[in-house]
């Protein structure tokens, strides 16, 4: 029994892994070019680019998994920021009667080192949330990858269940 048969038209011609449409549907080009740089070392201010220009069919598109749980240490700047400027204000109200340079000293190396902190304990804890996201993510990109897809009725099905493209993909990645 042939694996790939659609369950709509019975048809095993017009159907293909998803993973296999969205590699046929996309089409990548790279061209390599002279471009001039002004900030090029070379005398003459030219240097040799790569440009990587990809396009991709609506097809491909409607397949493609959402954007993976990112990494944690994304806001990390957020967090930094927030705990230097609360560190400045309170070195500016407690050394307040200091010198200038002795108080910029102790607000920048102090407030420095406690943004640093706070940064990596956030993003520490952020990281541990969100590496079971992470690896169920990856469970259910690989199942879509594994679904079928039949060009004639235009649905993408896993055993006797199909849908539309984005409708599968939708209630695929669900919670």
């Amino acid at each position: 029994m042939n694996e790939l048969k659609c369950p709509v038209c019975q048809g095993t011609d017009c159907v293909a892994y998803v993973q296999d449409v969205i590699n046929n549907e996309t089409n990548t080009t790279v061209t390599n070019g002279r471009v001039y740089d002004w900030s090029s070392s070379s005398p003459v201010g030219f240097s040799t680019s790569v440009y990587t220009t990809s396009q991709q069919s609506r097809l491909a598109k409607s397949l493609l998994p959402p954007d993976k749980p990112g990494a944690s240490g994304e806001h990390w700047a957020f967090y930094f920021l927030v705990s230097w400027v609360v560190g400045a204000v309170y070195s500016l109200m407690k050394f307040s009667s200091m010198n200038f340079l002795s108080l910029f000293f102790i607000a920048i190396c102090g407030t420095c080192l406690l943004g640093a902190v706070v940064a990596s304990v956030i993003s520490i804890c952020e990281n541990i949330y969100r590496i079971p996201a992470k690896i169920d993510w990856t469970k259910r990109a690989n199942k879509l990858s594994m679904a079928k897809y039949c060009y004639h009725d235009d649905i993408v099905f896993e055993g006797t269940i199909y849908a539309k493209p984005d409708v599968f993909v939708y209630h695929t990645f669900a919670d």
